[in-house]
C-alpha cells in the first residue's frame, strides 16, 4: 500500500480502537462498529483473485473492499477455465489485456491462496505502453473476450 494509505488506515484503527474501549465501559453502546479496512484500490489498478469457486471469488472480493469491475476478471476465468490453482492468476492477467484495461503504469495485483496457511501476491507495474488490438487477439482471450463473463442481461457479475 502507499504511505498515504498506511497512515490513513493506521489513524482509522486507531479510533476504532479507541471508540470500541469506550463503548465496551459504557453499558448500551453504540453496538456493532465495523472495523476498517485499506483502501487497496489505492495499491492496485487491476486485481488476479484465486479463481476456485463463485462463492470464494465473492467472498474475497467483499473481504478485500473490491467491487464488480475488480472481480471480473476473477469470475470469467473460474466460467471458462474453471479452477485452474495458481494458472488462473495468468489467465486473469490476460483477460484484463485482452479488454485493453492494462495501461502502461498500471498496477496489477495477483493474490495467491494455498491449501492451509499457504498465500502469496506479487505487484506488477506494466512499464512498455499498451500493444493494441494485436496483442489483445493473442493469448487465451484472444477469441472471445467478448462473451465472458456470461451473464443474464443486467444481471449482476457476482
Amino acid at each position: 500500500l502507499p504511505w498515504h494509505e498506511k497512515l490513513r488506515y493506521a489513524a482509522a484503527l486507531a479510533r476504532f480502537r479507541r471508540r470500541r474501549r469506550s463503548s465496551k465501559k459504557v453499558q448500551g453502546g453504540e453496538g456493532h462498529v465495523e472495523a476498517p479496512r485499506p483502501n487497496f484500490l489505492a495499491a492496485a489498478s487491476h486485481f488476479c483473485l484465486p479463481s476456485s469457486g463463485m462463492p470464494n471469488i465473492r467472498r474475497l472480493a467483499e473481504g478485500l473492499g473490491l467491487g464488480e469491475r475488480e472481480a471480473e476478471a476473477a469470475l470469467a476465468t473460474f466460467q471458462r477455465f474453471g479452477n485452474q490453482s495458481a494458472a488462473s492468476l495468468w489467465y486473469q492477467l490476460g483477460y484484463h489485456e485482452a479488454r485493453g484495461r492494462v495501461r502502461q503504469g498500471d498496477r496489477v495485483w495477483q493474490l495467491g491462496i494455498g491449501s492451509g496457511p499457504k498465500a502469496s501476491s506479487a505487484l506488477w507495474e506494466r512499464v512498455a505502453a499498451y500493444g493494441g488490438a494485436a496483442a489483445a487477439d493473442e493469448g487465451p482471450w484472444g477469441d472471445c473476450v467478448v462473451r465472458y463473463p456470461a451473464r443474464a442481461p443486467g444481471a449482476p457479475l457476482a
